[in-house]
């Protein structure tokens, strides 16, 4: 099985080997130290005696936890036609792809384009019109710029006297990066321990949101749209409005229930900026109860979904996932204290459309298109991994050709699905959103797809 950490902000992927003949290791694009520094903990949370969720130990006053009033699809799988020779394809336009020892782009006649030589990357995330990609090297953790249409690499020098971690681009404020600043002086060992702050793409500028340190470990610690940029500082939250300022995130003024204890974590804006969601949770006893809160910042209201126990830390893997529409949520948590994922999809009144508590989930991604989604899980009586497609209101679409990680066409016509025979092999498949048939995609076999970018 492999463990897979996406970041919602900019698909930031790492893969965490598990179920296989090797011994646990990075797949792709992994912080070694920093996954197997939980490995325990998450080894120590599937040993756990499962037990059924419960409820925070304080009612809000916005509407309680949803409950279906219809039956909710449960995950089936749709057979596949077996295709002894499967035809195969060119690969489509607009791929990014790391294959030996460079990177390279599918042009608009299906050609592949050399663009830089190098080892192997870590936190790839591209800006959003696609023609520059900013990296960080696997050989000294630096972060670099890449312009995909000159093919010139920047590295970006910034200041001397602290280590970047966790950087991400501002997409709605072209030129500018979001991340955590760690101090040479504040040795960290495994983990970053930063203040978050902004600056320009060429280093300067530097601009700290806190000058109080926290544990930031992805970039999944802060979430922005448009000119607001959320994060927390140690549990408490906060919002940046650019070009004005930070202030506290009050929670008391939208009708939000709980004790001042209460902290919050992995904020999730809608694209809209209207709705603001965060994980929550509290500790009693060493035993830790989280859910989901979502602040309406026009009408300033909140309502309080799915709370549940976790069986280890403190709802750091816990993630949020918005539709393109802003209609609905996908809330996934791979820590609980039960034996599988639990993954929900809800409306923003909360009502549950979609619930999988039976598999071990890996990438969750929302098409661009329209409101359907994909995940990625584990089949553990067949030993699969496989890829569900599923509608906003709960239909299941199709359950697809095995596959440990996918990525939507930039227009979500389409979507690409990557199934890793061994440390030395991938199989690459398309599937168009009519159909739903897999067709073999010409690739290398060691072939590690980066990102799907639109032509113009």
């Amino acid at each position: 099985m492999f463990v897979v950490i996406r970041s919602r902000l900019g698909g930031q992927i790492w893969i965490l080997e598990l179920w296989s003949i090797y011994l646990p290791r990075i797949y792709w694009m992994g912080k070694t130290q920093r996954l197997l520094a939980v490995l325990p903990v998450i080894i120590a949370g599937c040993l756990a005696a499962p037990g059924p969720p419960t409820g925070m130990p304080y009612t809000p006053t916005a509407a309680p936890p949803p409950t279906p009033t219809e039956k909710i699809p449960t995950s089936t799988t749709i057979p596949l036609t077996d295709t002894p020779e499967p035809r195969i394809i060119p690969a489509p336009s607009g791929l990014v792809y790391y294959s030996d020892n460079g990177i390279w782009l599918i042009g608009k006649d299906s050609t592949p384009q050399f663009l830089l030589e190098g080892t192997r990357y870590i936190s790839i995330e591209f800006s959003s019109d696609g023609k520059k990609f900013l990296y960080r090297d696997s050989r000294n953790l630096w972060y670099h710029i890449v312009d995909l249409v000159g093919g010139d690499s920047s590295e970006i020098a910034g200041n001397p006297n602290y280590h970047f971690c966790n950087l991400s681009w501002w997409h709605d404020n072209p030129g500018y990066l979001i991340g955590a600043f760690q101090h040479v002086l504040d040795s960290g060992g495994m983990y970053c321990i930063a203040v978050p702050g902004i600056m320009r793409e060429d280093g300067t500028g530097m601009f700290f949101l806190s000058d109080e340190k926290s544990l930031l470990i992805t970039a999944n610690e802060y979430a922005h749209a448009g000119d607001i940029l959320a994060f927390d500082i140690n549990g408490q939250p906060w919002i940046y409005k650019f070009g004005v300022g930070k202030e506290p995130f009050n929670v008391k003024t939208y009708d939000f229930a709980g004790p001042d204890e209460l902290n919050f974590s992995r904020p999730s804006l809608s694209n809209d900026q209207r709705f603001l969601a965060w994980v929550v949770y509290e500790t009693v006893e060493d035993k830790t109860t989280q859910g989901v809160a979502v602040f309406d910042m026009e009408n300033r209201s909140s309502i309080f979904l799915h709370p549940y126990n976790v069986c280890c830390w403190e709802g750091l893997y816990t993630s949020v996932y918005w539709s393109n529409s802003d209609n609905y949520l996908a809330i996934h948590n791979p820590l609980n204290d039960t034996e599988f994922d639990l993954l929900w999809v809800v409306t923003i009144d909360g009502r549950l459309t979609y619930q999988d508590e039976g598999h071990t989930i890996g990438v969750l991604e929302w098409s661009p298109k329209a409101d359907i989604f994909g995940y990625s899980y584990f089949e553990r009586e067949s030993g699969e991994k496989r890829l569900k497609i599923v509608s906003a209101i709960g239909e299941e679409l199709a359950d697809l050709h095995p596959a440990s990680i996918f990525w939507w066409s930039p227009t979500g016509d389409s979507l690409i699905l990557a199934d890793m025979k061994n440390r030395d092999r991938t199989e690459f498949w398309l599937v168009d959103d009519g159909k739903w048939e897999s067709l073999m995609v010409d690739l290398p076999d060691d072939a590690v797809i980066l990102g799907w970018i639109f032509l113009d």
